[in-house]
C-alpha cells in the first residue's frame, strides 16, 4: 500500500470512529446553565470528576454535602468517543462543579466498510524518425503519455468497543434549610390520599434541617402555616419566610411532626 493510500485509509478510519464529537453534550438533559440558578453557590470553583460503581448511592452522599443534581448524560455507544475531555467540556458549559460517572463495557461490534480509492495508470512511449532529402538527413525525436482512469474498492475493517455511560452533573448550592425536596411519588400520594406536600429527598449534614432530625422520606406538609403544594411553590414559601425561624409540619410514616427551622435568605 502506498504512503498516500495509507494516509487516506487512516483518515477514513478516524472519521468512522469520530462520527460524534461528544456524546456527553449530545445526550445531555437538564439545566443549560446552572450559574443562572438563584441558589447557585458562586464560591465553588474547579471541577471534580468521580468514577462510581453505584451512582444513586454517590448522588445521595454528594447531596448530604450540599450538592444537587442539575442534569444527566446517559447513552450507549462507542467507548472511544466517551472521552473525559468531552465530559469536562460539557460540565464547564452547564456550570457543574462535580460529575459522578459510571461506565461499563457491554460488547464489541466488528465489520467492514467499503473505501473507494483512485486507481489510475499512465503509460509512456517515445520514438524517433529519420527523413532524407536533397538537403541531407534529419532525425526527429518525440514522446507521448496515455492515462487510463479507474477506481479500486478496499474493505476497511473496524472494531468498536461498546459501553453504557451515565454522567450526573451536580453543583454546590446555598442551603437555606438543608432540606432537599422533590415531588411526592405517585404511590405515596395514593397511600396518603393527598396530592399535596413535597418529599425530603435528602438532608445536608450540619444544616438546620439536619440538626432538627428531619429525615429523608419525610413529607413537608406546611411551612409557616401555609400548605405546601409543589417544589416550586415550596421555594416561594422559603422566599417569603427567609430570615426567620418558621414552623415546618411534616408527615413521617403517618405521624405528624413539627420542627422549628431558621430559613436563610439567598444572600446569607
Amino acid at each position: 500500500m502506498s504512503l498516500r493510500i495509507a494516509s487516506i485509509v487512516a483518515v477514513a478510519f478516524a472519521s468512522l470512529l469520530a462520527s460524534c464529537a461528544s456524546p456527553y453534550e449530545k445526550f445531555y438533559r437538564g439545566q443549560e446553565d446552572a450559574r443562572k440558578l438563584p441558589y447557585y453557590d458562586p464560591t465553588q470553583t474547579g471541577l471534580n470528576v468521580s468514577y462510581s460503581n453505584n451512582v444513586d448511592r454517590d448522588i445521595h452522599a454528594a447531596m448530604r454535602h450540599g450538592y444537587i443534581p442539575i442534569g444527566e448524560s446517559a447513552f450507549h455507544g462507542n467507548m472511544n468517543q466517551a472521552k473525559e475531555s468531552g465530559l469536562r467540556a460539557q460540565a464547564q458549559k452547564v456550570g457543574a462543579t462535580l460529575v459522578i460517572v459510571a461506565s461499563k463495557q457491554t460488547g464489541t461490534e466488528t465489520g467492514a466498510v467499503p473505501l473507494v480509492l483512485p486507481n489510475n495508470s499512465t503509460t509512456y512511449s517515445s520514438g524517433s524518425a529519420t527523413a532524407y532529402g536533397p538537403g541531407g538527413m534529419a532525425t526527429a525525436y518525440g514522446s507521448s503519455t496515455s492515462t487510463t482512469y479507474g477506481t479500486q474498492t478496499m474493505m476497511l475493517p473496524y472494531t468498536i468497543h461498546l459501553g453504557q455511560f451515565d454522567a450526573v452533573y451536580l453543583v454546590k448550592t446555598k442551603m437555606r434549610t438543608g432540606l432537599i425536596p422533590r415531588e411526592v411519588p405517585e404511590d405515596i400520594k395514593h397511600s396518603r390520599q393527598s396530592n399535596f406536600g413535597v418529599q425530603v429527598f435528602e438532608v445536608a449534614e450540619g444544616t438546620a434541617a439536619y440538626q432538627a432530625d428531619i429525615m429523608a422520606g419525610d413529607i413537608v406538609v406546611s411551612v409557616g402555616g401555609q400548605r405546601v403544594e409543589s417544589v416550586p411553590q415550596y421555594g416561594t414559601l422559603l422566599d417569603k419566610f427567609g430570615g426567620t425561624t418558621t414552623t415546618f409540619v411534616l408527615d413521617r410514616d403517618g405521624k405528624s411532626l413539627e420542627k422549628q427551622l431558621f430559613v436563610k435568605t439567598l444572600s446569607q
